[in-house]
């Protein structure tokens, strides 16, 4: 079956975000940033995922063009959407395959990427960053039982949209941050935190002039 065509994780983020943070974008482990996706829709999963099925699960939805929305209950995240680390001239490798995981909150209310993952995450830049442990690593949820990712060698890039969060003059926290978890062992994990649901934070509202329409949505879901 062939492929459809596909594009770099690179080009989805600098399509989905704003210009005002690729610069930022650029500093992501370039093992996510160069590889390969392909996805045009979202399918929806009939229950949990299972550690055993993700390497054939990525390879599927690959082949589909496909990501997927998560069932209910799949702790920490809502969409995964697979990527690629091989050369699109060989067979599809299993081993190869990374993930970017996606959790949407529409509340007043921001997180926190650490908080969530329940590790201590660090913007690129910083290199000695044990004085800065807040988390025992013990309680990371990738030490849970249902972490299904724990067997991936490529790297996480995880995606935090904070889409009903409030800012005014005062607000302190950065509407948009790249950060990477300290732990070393695998799979690496990256994260995006974005704050807000304008083209102020999303590129892609504006190439598919649809700024309006998101205005309209956004205003009629209550934020709780």
């Amino acid at each position: 079956t062939e492929l459809m065509p596909t594009f770099e994780v690179r080009d989805f983020l600098m399509a989905l975000y704003a210009e005002d943070f690729h610069n930022q974008i650029k500093g992501i482990d370039k093992r996510i940033l160069d590889a390969k996706m392909n996805f045009t829709h979202f399918v929806p999963a009939g229950e949990d995922l299972s550690a055993g099925v993700v390497p054939e699960l990525c390879r599927d939805l690959f082949r589909r063009s496909a990501a997927l929305q998560l069932a209910w209950r799949q702790i920490a995240f809502d969409k995964l959407i697979p990527f690629y680390c091989g050369p699109d001239d060989e067979p599809l490798d299993s081993s190869k395959y990374g993930v970017i995981l996606v959790q949407d909150k529409n509340k007043k209310d921001s997180s926190t990427v650490d908080n969530i993952l329940r590790e201590d995450f660090v913007t690129p830049s910083e290199d000695n960053p044990q004085h800065k442990l807040q988390y025992d690593p013990k309680l990371s949820i990738r030490n849970k039982k249902d972490f299904v990712f724990k067997d991936m060698k490529n790297p996480i890039l995880f995606l935090l949209f904070d889409m009903g969060a409030q800012r005014t003059d005062r607000s302190t926290s950065e509407v948009f941050k790249v950060s990477r978890s300290i732990d070393e062992h695998d799979p690496k994990v990256w994260a995006i935190h974005s704050r807000g649901s304008d083209e102020k934070v999303f590129r892609c509202l504006e190439l598919m002039k649809c700024q309006r329409q998101s205005q309209t949505f956004f205003a009629s879901t209550a934020s709780v």
